[in-house]
């Protein structure tokens, strides 16, 4: 945080040094070119605290969310999820894995499978700030479709076009 509070007052001096008057700067003092950018820097900073803490501040709302089993679409297969879901790199330096970097946390869900737990699908809506958000992935669930576990695939927009993949 005070790191951007000085890079916030070196730009506004970088700001003022090249923008000043040349026909000037002879007369001009140095102290009041700091004092100009001492004001702006002042001025400016809330602003900046302000973007941060909005953009920073935790979707509550997807947090809190939980999938419920109106949630739950259809029990899926694990060999035809591994086929669709596999990553693959067209520059050939990450492995070719299901999920991939989520690869680790799929494996951990899949062997809590047995006769009583399967892999759903799901699909979920969260109301985020001023839009819905749709999240997508697979649940484990156990015979008396009560979710223990899930795996988010997928976040986007409700108005979006295209889906932002998180693996």
């Amino acid at each position: 945080m005070i790191a951007l509070y000085l890079a916030a007052g070196m730009a506004v001096s970088l700001i003022l040094y090249v923008f000043r008057d040349k026909s000037t700067a002879v007369t001009v003092s140095k102290s009041a070119t700091v004092i100009k950018a001492i004001f702006l820097t002042a001025l400016f900073w809330p602003f900046v605290l302000l973007f941060i803490f909005f953009e920073s501040s935790p979707d509550i709302a997807v947090k809190k969310s939980k999938v419920k089993g109106k949630d739950l679409l259809l029990p899926v297969n694990i060999n035809s999820v591994e086929e669709r879901e596999l990553v693959r790199d067209p520059n050939n330096i990450a492995p070719e894995l299901p999920f991939g970097r989520l690869h680790s946390q799929w494996q951990a869900l899949k062997q809590q499978t047995d006769d009583d737990n399967t892999i759903w699908s799901f699909k979920t809506h969260a109301p985020v700030r001023h839009n819905n958000e749709i999240i997508e992935g697979y649940a484990l669930v156990d015979k008396h479709r009560n979710i223990i576990d899930y795996l988010v695939v997928s976040k986007y927009k409700e108005n979006y076009q295209t889906n932002k993949v998180i693996h």
